[in-house]
């Protein structure tokens, strides 16, 4: 059913600057007339109402924030808290929830793809699991049934035998990254169906410092059944960045093509300031979901005009009018009252997509 008014908590235009919460990392789906968009969030300040430091927000367990659109995204009520850190019986998200998806069926049932977190030790904050909840309602997760599809605890052995990159078991999620590079990367799933399959795309790397798109197979029959992994996909522009975040795989479908929307940063160490890491959004184009997927620029992957923006979403494809619509919040960088609050919705036209160096939003 769509959300009562009495649910609907506030309404922001030209994006979204929630005055309680910092955003960041977003996701959405069309469901029951609505448009619904879902980000990390954490509150602006501590219990004992002492501001919190933006890049540091690792140190604080984070919520999902939920908010929804009925103009398309011009506009938007604040849902509230859709998911919080802890509630799986197994606690393969006891100290945090990362980044996800919603992915709606045919039958209208929502499939919720998250990162869960856990902690083992002080030095190992970062320990990554990719799970799975259903869920009949857009609004919360609560009560829904959740299942584990990949532990790099318990699937330390397949993923490796399957290509993927993982650190010494002893050393899975440490603080400090991975053998010189960034931290463990088993994270992000996004939940799409192809060719009558249901896949998931995800972050993850191919070597320390090679990073790389995780592609898996999933049966919502048997979501009790973990996943199928497919081999790693790389990309020809991976020497521009050491990480790949969010990414996210649309059809293109009159065109018979897809498109990777994902988020990158050049980051070589967990200790440096984040005004040293460039942090960009990107755009690939490909025939077939592994690939091989080239910039959708004819120079570059990386999208223009979207300074300080990261982890976009696309709202809405139209391949009738070769534009696609995208919303993305702003990261720490401009420093000022944009940092971690929404941009307004922009858009990408899909007739630059191959033809001109560099594709560039208009906002």
């Amino acid at each position: 059913m769509l959300l009562s008014e009495t649910a609907k908590l506030a309404l922001f235009t030209d994006g979204i600057a929630h005055p309680d919460y910092f955003l960041w990392d977003a996701w959405s789906c069309h469901f029951q007339g609505e448009l619904h968009l879902y980000c990390l969030a954490l509150p602006r300040r501590t219990d004992n109402g002492e501001a919190v430091n933006p890049d540091e927000r690792n140190n604080y367990p984070f919520h999902v924030h939920h908010f929804s659109s009925t103009d398309g995204g011009y506009s938007w009520f604040d849902c509230g808290v859709f998911q919080t850190p802890g509630a799986a019986s197994d606690h393969h998200d006891s100290r945090n929830v990362w980044s996800g998806s919603v992915y709606v069926d045919h039958q209208d049932t929502l499939w919720v793809g998250y990162t869960g977190i856990e902690q083992p030790t002080n030095d190992r904050p970062f320990v990554q699991n990719m799970a799975l909840a259903q869920t009949p309602s857009a609004v919360s997760l609560v009560g829904a049934e959740r299942f584990l599809l990949s532990s790099v605890v318990r699937d330390y052995a397949a993923i490796v035998e399957a290509g993927y990159y993982l650190e010494a078991p002893e050393r899975l999620g440490c603080a400090d990254g991975e053998a010189g590079g960034c931290i463990l990367a088993w994270r992000d799933p996004f939940l799409f169906a192809s060719g009558g399959k249901n896949y998931m795309a995800f972050a993850a790397k191919a070597s320390a410092v090679k990073p790389a798109m995780g592609l898996a197979r999933w049966d919502p029959s048997q979501p009790d059944k973990g996943i199928e992994l497919l081999p790693p996909v790389v990309f020809p522009d991976d020497h521009s960045f050491t990480q790949l975040e969010v990414p996210k795989i649309y059809a293109l479908k009159e065109r018979r093509q897809f498109l990777l929307l994902c988020a990158t940063t050049d980051r070589i160490s967990e200790d440096q300031p984040g005004d040293e890491v460039n942090m960009q959004i990107r755009l690939y184009l490909s025939e077939h979901i592994s690939g091989p997927w080239r910039p959708a620029g004819t120079t570059t992957s990386v999208l223009g005009n979207c300074d300080h923006l990261f982890g976009a979403t696309v709202l809405t494809i139209n391949e009738q009018s070769g534009t696609i619509t995208l919303m993305a919040p702003y990261t720490t960088a401009p420093n000022d009252h944009r940092d971690l609050t929404f941009a307004p919705r922009f858009s990408v036209s899909l007739e630059e997509m191959g033809r001109v160096a560099q594709v560039h939003a208009v906002r």
